[in-house]
């Protein structure tokens, strides 16, 4: 038996228990739906790791992560990334908030939206950040304050290095003269 199947054997136990039942079978990939909940376990093979895919009815579908196990349902990380990925999930799902997963419970499916989408903002505000200070980079180089100056006023000063705030103030000295 392999590796896969020995942790999908234990899994599909534990998941019997809350009335789960499995819906597909795939090489790596099995997916269990319950009355309110759907739960797909799988294993990459190009990057020897396991995942677990959430769901409700309404669609809402979400991999279980570090991030949102930390933010939503205060589990300690260490043990998702060092426990075997069966005695992960069964602990996840019995020591916290988890099983309310199982019970289909609609409020924690948008717990685990509003972390997704938090982060995915989060992500798209840095990388904007970057362009502008890439972009405020190659203008300060070429002497075009303005341009310069324009796309810092974009970003979030707060971050940036104590040069780009001497630089800042150079460039509004240079464009006033």
């Amino acid at each position: 038996m392999l590796d896969f199947d020995k942790v999908i054997e234990k899994i599909t136990s534990f998941l019997k228990a809350y009335n789960f039942f499995v819906v597909e079978n795939h090489k790596n990939h099995v997916k269990y739906e319950s009355t309110k909940t759907s739960i797909v376990i799988g294993y990459d093979e190009r990057e020897y790791y396991y995942f677990a895919i959430v769901g409700d009815k309404s669609n809402i579908s979400i991999p279980l992560d570090v991030n949102n196990l930390t933010n939503v349902f205060q589990y300690d990380s260490e043990k998702f990334i060092r426990s075997p990925f069966e005695e992960f999930f069964i602990d996840f799902f019995m020591t916290t908030n988890g099983n309310r997963i199982l019970t289909g419970d609609r409020t924690i499916f948008e717990a685990l939206k509003r972390d997704r989408d938090k982060r995915a903002e989060e992500y798209t505000r840095q990388l904007l950040q970057r362009q502008n200070l890439d972009s405020a980079d190659k203008a300060w180089l070429s002497n075009n304050y303005l341009v310069f100056v324009k796309h810092l006023d974009l970003i979030d000063k707060s971050s940036l290095l104590q040069s780009y705030e001497l630089k800042y103030s150079i460039a509004k000295r240079k464009l006033n003269e």
